[in-house]
């Protein structure tokens, strides 16, 4: 009776999490926590990645992390800013039409003096200094934004082997737990046959059944961290393979 009334105590936890979980899933769907979907709620089915993982171009995944794509923008609007300012460098040249008069004062705007004529009127940026500063600027900032992307795909790089390395582990130690569940399960079967055949007291049957149900347990606890691993990998590559 302890044992059932211990493993009903821990109901009420695992409901707050099921439903803390809920909330999460309304929040990045853009709706209020408590406009959840109640229908979650009934799910009884751990969440699985039906297709297996991809292999091949590693690259292409990481590129498809949206904190890669991010730094990657920036980067790549840094550099963009460096020709704009190199741009400044080159002169400003425009042309129009020169108007003159030469002569006689007393002849002024008349015929005699007017001379029309067309030829470039030349507009130099003499700030060379001030546009130099502006590429030093753009150049240091671009080297910032360049050592902000190394992090964020060395960052992506450290969590890609690390949910890697938990999911493998995880699988591995599944393995061991479900012959241990299997192991107890024969137990179980054996000592209810001896119960029933006067070999075995009431209690040895209750022990071999309370150490089948924590392997059951056991191996349900694996389930459930497998389930995480999964999302953890299909996060840390980006996601979104079919």
């Amino acid at each position: 009776m302890s044992a059932l009334q211990s493993a009903r105590s821990r109901l009420p936890q695992l409901k707050a999490r099921q439903r803390n979980a809920a909330y999460r899933v309304a929040t990045l769907q853009g709706v209020p926590p408590e406009a959840f979907d109640a229908s979650l709620l009934a799910c009884s089915t751990p969440l699985r990645v039906n297709s297996p993982l991809p292999v091949g171009d590693g690259q292409a995944l990481l590129k498809r992390r949206p904190d890669v794509r991010a730094a990657e923008r920036r980067l790549a609007a840094s550099t963009a800013r460096i020709g704009v300012a190199t741009a400044a460098l080159y002169p400003d040249v425009k042309f129009g039409a020169s108007i003159g008069s030469t002569g006689a004062v007393l002849d002024a705007l008349t015929p005699f003096t007017n001379r029309f004529s067309v030829g470039p009127m030349i507009s130099w940026n003499l700030r060379q200094s001030t546009t130099r500063a502006r590429i030093a600027e753009a150049e240091a900032d671009a080297k910032g934004r360049l050592a902000a992307f190394d992090g964020v795909v060395l960052t992506a790089l450290r969590e890609t082997e690390s949910a890697l390395e938990t999911y493998a582990a995880d699988l591995e130690r599944r393995q061991g737990l479900e012959a241990a569940r299997a192991s107890a399960q024969r137990v179980e079967a054996q000592s209810l046959e001896m119960r029933k055949a006067g070999r075995m007291g009431g209690l040895g049957l209750v022990d071999a059944e309370r150490t089948a149900v924590a392997a059951e347990q056991a191996v349900a606890s694996a389930d459930s961290d497998i389930s995480n691993d999964q999302i953890a990998v299909f996060l840390s590559l980006g996601g979104g393979w079919n």
